[in-house]
């Protein structure tokens, strides 16, 4: 399935890239996300909401492996595409504040005391179709620990990668509406997705819409897309049990696909270990390698079963999402000496959950699990994003129907400010002119009272002074200047859109985000 383009019933432009697994580096590792070429280098993006750029691994982090070609590849496969900038003849560095992405994005993580180095300029990038994006912004990380950090950044509707496309001329301005179907990649039934630019295909929801606010609004999260978690329950064929905290009847959640995994907070997490029966992380008396977070002895594989979630709007809409057992648990899976995802060991079953301290944020998460399951639709022009049931049986592209929210570009914000600062300052020059006119009309009467005392050179006593209907008070300037206040001027901006034009080339140093320390806020009744 390649990328396809068209128009809405709007009348107004949609392009629709796949999501599935790609080729990358070498030719030889594989990773699920867009499939992009960048500065001729095949790259499988990741998407993500928590950055606004697009960010790549830099490909000498990989060069420098020590121990061979084959860990080479495994670490082209383990980041998730790597960018090579002595193999692009058309990679440009950015002057030193000139690069044009929209803010710098987290860099590392301090508690494990990583540092990162980055390099910021443009290439360009090709998407499927032969779609050409000249001039595309690009965060070239360099950055050994983190893995699969390279990713498609779509954090707000400022983001660089959806300003990129409007440059390009594929949108008149920049995309309001995304549709995102990540589909699985599930050890039995995987499958492809796809992403829509400009609208939503409507074929891959199975079920109505479910609108939620979009925007920072738990303490401790920060993402643009956050839920309230009223329960979660996993449930078995002998059994159905909450995985919530008593006394705590809501919990938010991010929603980013960047990570496959749920992560759990850490009441939910032990929980969670304790109906599954994880064995812990300690070494196995049989001699074999640790368990991991996510790693069981596979007779525990039916104690992992589905997990049922629901959740509710800022409107009491209740949506609910129910999470497979196929989604749930595989074989351990991990990249390969080849640079691919594949089952690993075949004797240990891996769960689709992990703890705050083993998620790639490091908060509460809904990742691509979650949207295995869920169409998402994000609007940004009205700031709420929707969550439907995904269509998940085999499609046909030609049952392809794209929607689009046709309401006109919002202008009249500004049309309003245009009239009302027109009205202020035609007021202002007739309130200067009134003082003005004021002003001589007392001149004079004071001089006419004053001219008879003068011509007869005596004095009026201060006891005689003539009583007069009102109070002269001293004459004062009029005002010099009037400042005018845009309606602008106060208004509260999305944290994720910042203004980076100061924004250096080359970056070392801590996160100034930092990975989430896990301080979010639990909802109690």
């Amino acid at each position: 399935m390649g990328g396809t383009t068209g128009s809405t019933k709007c009348n107004s432009p949609y392009f629709a890239f796949p999501i599935k697994n790609n080729t990358i580096g070498d030719g030889v590792a594989l990773n699920r996300g867009l499939p992009v070429s960048i500065g001729g280098q095949p790259q499988g993006l990741r998407l993500t909401f928590f950055w606004n750029n697009t960010v790549i691994e830099n490909g000498e982090d990989c060069r420098s492996s020590n121990n061979g070609a084959s860990n080479a590849t495994n670490c082209v496969g383990r980041s998730g595409g790597v960018f090579y900038i002595d193999k692009s003849s058309t990679w440009k560095p950015a002057p030193d504040g000139a690069w044009n992405g929209t803010l710098h994005d987290p860099v590392n993580n301090e508690t494990l005391q990583e540092t990162s180095h980055i390099l910021r300029g443009w290439d360009t990038a090709t998407f499927s179709g032969d779609v050409q994006v000249p001039g595309f912004p690009l965060a070239i990380w360099s950055e050994t620990y983190i893995s699969n950090r390279t990713a498609l950044g779509l954090g707000s509707n400022d983001s660089s990668t959806l300003r990129a496309l409007a440059s390009a001329g594929l949108f008149p301005e920049t995309p309001s509406q995304i549709g995102i179907y990540m589909a699985s990649r599930s050890e039995l039934y995987s499958t492809d997705g796809e992403i829509i630019f400009g609208g939503y295909d409507t074929s891959r929801i199975n079920g109505s819409i479910t609108w939620f606010p979009i925007g920072n609004r738990f303490a401790g999260l920060d993402c643009p897309f956050q839920v309230l978690l009223d329960d979660a329950k996993l449930i078995t064929p002998n059994a159905s049990n909450s995985l919530m905290s008593a006394g705590f009847t809501k919990v938010p959640f991010c929603i980013d696909p960047v990570q496959n995994a749920f992560t759990f907070p850490d009441a939910m997490w032990q929980t969670w270990t304790n109906l599954t029966k994880h064995p812990g992380i300690n070494e196995p008396k049989d001699g074999s390698p640790k368990y991991t977070d996510q790693t069981y002895p596979w007779s525990n594989e039916a104690l992992i079963g589905e997990l049922q979630l629901t959740m509710s709007n800022d409107a009491g809409e209740a949506y609910s999402s129910r999470i497979p057992h196929f989604e749930m648990v595989s074989h351990e899976r991990w990249s390969n000496a080849a640079g691919l995802y594949t089952v690993t060991n075949a004797s240990r079953a891996m769960s689709a959950v992990v703890p705050p301290s083993g998620g790639m944020l490091n908060l509460p998460l809904l990742g691509g699990v979650f949207l295995s399951q869920n169409y998402m639709v994000i609007d940004w022009a009205s700031g709420k994003f929707g969550l439907a049931p995904a269509s998940t049986a085999p499609w046909d592209s030609s049952k392809r129907n794209i929607n689009a929210n046709c309401s006109a570009p919002k202008k009249s914000n500004r049309l309003t400010l245009i009239v009302v600062t027109v009205v202020i300052c035609v007021l202002f020059v007739f309130s200067i002119a009134a003082l003005f006119l004021l002003y001589r009309r007392k001149k004079a009467r004071r001089a006419q009272q004053q001219e008879p005392a003068e011509l007869s050179g005596s004095h009026t006593p201060l006891s005689q002074t003539p009583y007069t209907a009102y109070s002269e008070a001293p004459d004062t300037p009029a005002p010099r200047h009037f400042e005018l206040h845009s309606p602008n001027k106060d208004r509260q901006e999305y944290p994720h859109e910042a203004d980076s034009s100061a924004a250096p080339v080359e970056m070392d140093g801590r996160d100034l985000h930092k990975k989430r320390s896990g301080t979010y806020e639990m909802w109690s009744p």
